[in-house]
C-alpha cells in the first residue's frame, strides 16, 4: 500500500509539472528567458569615487579610484552601451556603486541623461544621506522612474552610528 501511495503522489507531482508547463505565464518565459539571460538585469556605474564616510566595512578608502571622477564622454557612452539592449528586456540602473552619488555634482544631470536615453530603465539608488544639495528634494522630484532609494542607515543611535560610519547622525537625521 505504501508503495501504491508513493507511485499515486509521483503522478500527480508529474501531472501538475506538465500543466504548469503548458501555462501561457510559463510559455512566455520560456519565450524570453533566453533573451533576458543575454543582457544585465542590473547596471552599477560609479561616476565618481568619493564618499564621505568611512564605513567600517566598506572598501571604499582603500580603493586606488577613490579620488577620480568619470567624464562626461565616458557616462555618455556607457548610456549608448546601455541603448543596445533590447527595448523589452527590463534594466536596472544603480549610478553609484562604492560610493556616494551625491557627491558627484553632475549626479542630477546624469539622472536626466538617463530618464531621456533609457526611458524605460529603473534607477536604483544607494546614499548615506550625509551629504545633499540644498535644492535635493526639488530636483528629486524629477527624476522618473526611480525604482528604489536605499539609504545607508546603518544603526539606530548616534554612538554606534558614528562609530560605524564616521559621518554625523544629527545631519544624516535632518537630511
Amino acid at each position: 500500500p505504501d508503495d501504491l501511495d508513493t507511485l499515486n503522489q509521483r503522478s500527480y507531482l508529474q501531472k501538475l509539472v506538465e500543466e504548469s508547463l503548458q501555462h501561457p505565464y510559463a510559455q512566455r518565459y520560456f519565450e524570453k528567458r533566453t533573451v533576458y539571460m543575454d543582457y544585465p538585469r542590473t547596471i552599477s556605474i560609479e561616476t565618481i569615487g568619493r564618499c564621505n564616510a568611512r564605513c567600517n566595512f566598506c572598501p571604499a578608502p582603500e580603493l586606488e579610484r577613490r579620488t577620480e571622477t568619470m567624464s562626461d564622454e565616458l557616462f555618455a557612452k556607457i548610456i549608448r552601451d546601455i541603448q543596445e539592449i533590447p527595448a523589452g528586456v527590463p534594466v536596472n540602473i544603480n549610478p553609484n556603486l562604492v560610493n556616494e552619488p551625491f557627491m558627484d555634482k553632475k549626479m542630477f544631470a546624469r539622472l536626466r541623461h538617463i530618464n531621456e536615453a533609457l526611458p524605460a530603465a529603473r534607477i536604483q539608488m544607494y546614499t548615506n544621506f550625509g551629504v545633499l544639495p540644498k535644492d535635493f528634494m526639488a530636483r528629486f522630484r524629477g527624476v522618473r522612474n526611480l525604482g528604489n532609494l536605499n539609504i545607508s542607515f546603518n544603526a539606530a543611535n548616534r554612538a554606534d552610528y558614528e562609530a560605524i560610519m564616521h559621518i554625523d547622525f544629527d545631519r544624516t537625521v535632518r537630511n
